[in-house]
C-alpha cells in the first residue's frame, strides 16, 4: 500500500533524560523503539511528536529519523534558551555534555518539520509534554517504572513534565493501555 494512502497516526514520546544503559542495553532499547515504530509504520503513516530532550526523546527521534518518520518538535522555551537549558541541566546532574551532544541536539531539532514553543512561562516542561499528548494517538515511554512523587511534603507540585507525570497526564487524556508502549529503561 502506498504510504500516502495510509491513515495518519500521531505518536508521542517521553522518557528519562539521563539513561544508564551500557552499549548493549542501549542497542536493545533502541531495537525495541525501532520495532514499535516499524510495526506501526506497516499500517499507518506516522508523525512523531517529541520534546527532543536529552536521553529518551532524542533516542526515539533518532529512531524515527532512521525510519524516515517525520517529526514535530514541542519545546518548552525558545530554541536558543532550550539548547542552553539542555546543556545546563546535564551539567547540574554531572552528566557529560560535549559539543557533539549539542550538535546532535541541533541536528535532531533541524529534522523536525515544524516546531512549537510552550507559551507557559512557569510550567514549561509540563506544557510541552501536554502539547505532545494533545496531538498524539499513541505514546512511547522509556521509563524505569518508578512512580516519582508529584508533590513535595508541603503539597507543592514537583517533577512537572517528567516521565511519570507525563504518563499520568496521558491516562487523564484517555490513552488506553494499548495506546502506550512502555519500554523499560534505567535512568542515571
Amino acid at each position: 500500500m502506498d504510504a500516502q494512502a495510509l491513515p495518519v497516526l500521531h505518536i508521542g514520546c517521553t522518557g528519562h533524560r539521563f539513561l544508564k544503559q551500557d552499549d548493549t542495553e542501549m542497542r536493545q532499547v533502541k531495537a525495541r523503539i525501532t520495532d514499535v515504530l516499524s510495526k506501526l509504520k506497516k499500517t499507518y503513516s506516522l508523525v512523531l511528536h517529541c520534546c527532543f530532550a536529552l536521553g529518551a526523546d532524542q533516542l526515539v527521534a533518532e529512531c524515527a529519523r532512521e525510519l524516515d518518520i517525520p517529526a514535530v518538535a514541542h519545546i518548552p522555551m525558545p530554541y536558543g534558551d532550550y539548547l542552553n537549558d539542555i546543556k545546563n541541566d546535564a551539567l547540574r546532574h554531572s552528566v557529560p555534555y560535549s559539543a557533539a551532544d549539542e550538535s546532535r541536539t541541533e541536528a535532531l531539532l533541524a529534522y523536525a518539520r515544524e516546531c512549537s514553543v510552550s507559551s507557559d512561562p512557569v510550567d514549561t516542561y509540563a506544557a510541552a509534554s501536554r502539547a505532545v499528548l494533545e496531538l498524539s494517538d499513541k505514546l512511547i515511554v522509556l521509563w524505569d517504572g518508578v512512580e516519582t512523587p508529584l508533590f513535595d511534603a508541603h503539597g507543592n507540585p514537583i517533577n512537572r513534565g517528567g516521565t511519570y507525570h507525563t504518563l499520568i497526564i496521558a491516562k487523564d487524556f484517555g490513552f488506553a493501555p494499548d495506546d502506550i508502549f512502555i519500554i523499560p529503561c534505567s535512568r542515571a
